[in-house]
């Protein structure tokens, strides 16, 4: 049964089953069998301790969309917002140390959201720790930014992970032991398929009954407006060692919350869940 929001983004947040069909041999980071570990990786460092410089290069960051928002519980507004349809397939393993996140890159044709019908495809996915969306002014210890694009329209999805008692089968299976530790590092495999339906269906973070969608920006410089964003209501759980895998490489890489101004929040969600 799924929670709903006035659970979720007012009371706290409910992790998601880590149940999953994937096999959780492959990529062996300690042999490393069938792996290249170079390709060509663009690095890109950020300051996260001067955010405020930001917008000395790039102005947008100054903007009055930005992202990411703290979602308090009395700033949203019930609504409809746009219907979500994750039509996943699988990638090969491609994980990108660029300088400020861990960054998984797709085969985009494989991978389409539908925003209300309109196709996005899925071009990355990365990560910030602690998250980056705050709760209610509170942090949880991951987000997960699934990255669509359609032309030069972008739309995000964003998922909370938190904290849960064993190692999450996807991730373990995803190459997530042995992610690339310095900036410009690589891993990948083009034997190793992701089976990222799997991610989104069998976890059921797709679940489109509790979510939050708001209009904002890139969460790094060059700070682009017009980035549509979904907060998805139901969470991902990495044991705490996996959490630690990251935050181990990264930490702090969250830019602080944006004032939310004139913009609306609006949750799709039903209480009587």
């Amino acid at each position: 049964m799924n929670r709903s929001i006035s659970l979720l983004f007012v009371a706290g947040l409910v992790a998601c089953d880590t149940k999953s069909d994937l096999d959780d041999t492959g990529f062996d980071p300690d042999t490393g069998e069938d792996v290249e570990e170079s390709c060509e990786v663009t690095v890109t460092v950020f300051d996260y301790s001067d955010q405020g410089a930001w917008s000395l290069d790039n102005p947008d960051c100054a903007q009055s969309e930005q992202s990411p928002v703290d979602v308090l519980g009395e700033s949203l507004i019930e609504g409809e917002a746009p219907t979500l349809v994750f039509n996943y397939g699988g990638t090969p393993l491609k994980i990108l140390n660029n300088g400020h996140s861990i960054e998984y890159e797709v085969e985009p044709e494989n991978n389409v959201l539908l925003v209300d019908g309109e196709p996005y495809n899925l071009a990355q996915f990365h990560f910030h720790a602690p998250s980056e969306h705050r709760i209610n002014g509170e942090t949880v210890p991951m987000e997960m930014h699934l990255v669509h694009k359609q032309g030069s329209a972008l739309a995000v999805v964003a998922l909370f992970i938190v904290e849960g008692e064993v190692d999450q089968p996807w991730f373990a299976a995803a190459g997530w032991d042995g992610l690339p530790e310095a900036p410009g590092d690589c891993v990948q495999n083009e034997e190793q398929m992701l089976d990222l339906d799997d991610l989104i269906h069998n976890q059921r973070v797709g679940d489109n009954s509790d979510l939050v969608h708001y209009s904002g920006s890139l969460t790094t410089p060059p700070c682009t407006e017009g980035v549509e964003w979904f907060l998805m209501g139901q969470t991902l759980e990495l044991s705490a060692g996996q959490i630690a895998a990251f935050t181990a490489i990264y930490n702090g890489n969250n830019r602080d919350a944006q004032s939310l101004n004139e913009r609306e929040l609006v949750w799709d969600g039903d209480v009587s869940n």
